[in-house]
């Protein structure tokens, strides 16, 4: 059975394509809230896929902690739906690119309904434009779909 492959770049404006002939695409049709914004700063990418460019953009939750920031995946690349049975891998791909200190993006991971980080900190955990991946297993979709939701913890999220 071939493994399905769902590659999302947040808040670009195009489709992305890595180093490895990948493409990302947009994050159009799968979140509920949030601004965008980019950068040009070079992003130090040690331990991450060979795709500095991903983290040029990024979407953010600006709603001033009224609602919960959300992605709901319910398709493969090819337009199939998420396989109810089927645990998948998910690997959430951060990067602070707008503060610059600790404790000012700190926030939770929830998916599924199960929280699989809390009081997380981008900045704390590798600094200011440097990559970070998650990665969480044996994820299996509800009703063929994957949510993942990103929960405020402090208001400058």
């Amino acid at each position: 059975m071939p493994i399905d492959v769902i590659r999302i770049t947040c808040g670009s404006s195009q489709d992305y394509e890595d180093n490895e002939g990948n493409t990302w695409r947009l994050d159009t049709g799968y979140f509920n809230t949030g601004g965008t914004f980019s950068t040009s700063d070079t992003i130090d990418v040690t331990g991450a896929p060979d795709a500095p460019g991903m983290y040029q953009t990024l979407r953010f939750d600006g709603s001033d902690g009224g609602l919960t920031m959300t992605y709901t995946i319910d398709q493969d690349d090819g337009g199939d739906p998420l396989e109810d049975a089927l645990g998948y891998t998910v690997k959430i791909h951060l990067c602070e690119v707008f503060h610059t200190s600790d404790d000012e993006r700190v926030f939770e991971i929830v998916i599924q309904g199960q929280s699989v980080e809390q009081d997380i900190d981008i900045h704390a955990e590798v600094g200011h434009d440097a990559a970070l991946v998650k990665t969480y297993t044996d994820i299996n979709p509800t009703g063929g779909a994957i949510v993942i939701e990103f929960l405020w913890d402090t208001p400058s999220n």
